[in-house]
């Protein structure tokens, strides 16, 4: 049954750029953020026709400097890779289905690549914050990195983390709800949320 969506809509909140790009082998570089985000990274290609190139989504880094995933939660970190296939054309490309959780990523396949060809997206259900004020640094930094962990794991319902499964536990939604109604005006996506666990 096709139904109206009462909560939020999915959308791009805000857009950082990566503060480094480094090459690691030929046609190989990792792309640095200084936030940890969920969503997607906007990179401009331009590349020969049938040029296949790989966008690997990471939280870490292993000894050698390369982007890691934990393979034994998620085989091969399928769930965290996208690869595009150039037709010849100049393009940004942006995933349109899927997100992922990162804070680097592996760009396979490119000839060359600079810090100013690719973007992140900060991406989540757009829910409207209530102001939060305080003279303590520590706990102005603390309260932003509740406030933006609970976002990452808000994208039409409330998943327990946007790098592996990403599966809407109701346990996680149901603990986390008095820290997101005092930070956040929820009330939309939490009815949304009940009527998802009704039909």
């Amino acid at each position: 049954k096709l139904t109206y969506d009462f909560s939020e809509p999915i959308a791009v909140t805000e857009k950082i750029s990566p503060i480094s790009c480094t090459k690691l082998a030929d046609k190989t570089y990792v792309l640095e953020f200084d936030k940890y985000l969920t969503g997607w990274i906007e990179l401009a290609i331009d590349c020969p026709k049938d040029t296949t190139v790989s966008i690997y989504y990471t939280e870490r880094k292993n000894e050698e400097g390369y982007p890691w995933i934990n393979g034994s939660i998620v085989p091969g970190g399928r769930m965290q890779k996208d690869y595009f296939i150039s037709n010849g054309e100049k393009v940004v490309y942006r995933p349109m289905f899927s997100y992922k959780g990162f804070h680097y990523v592996l760009v396979e396949g490119l000839d060359d690549l600079q810090v100013s060809d690719a973007v992140g997206c900060f991406v989540h259900s757009d829910i409207k914050s209530i102001a939060f004020d305080c003279s303590d640094d520590l706990i102005t930094w603390t309260h932003h990195a509740v406030r933006r962990t609970i976002l990452s794991n808000f994208h039409g319902l409330s998943t327990d983390t946007p790098v592996y499964e990403k599966l809407g536990w109701g346990g996680d939604a149901a603990a986390i709800s008095p820290s997101v109604m005092y930070n956040f005006d929820a009330r939309k996506f939490y009815r949304k949320w009940a009527k998802d666990f009704l039909y």
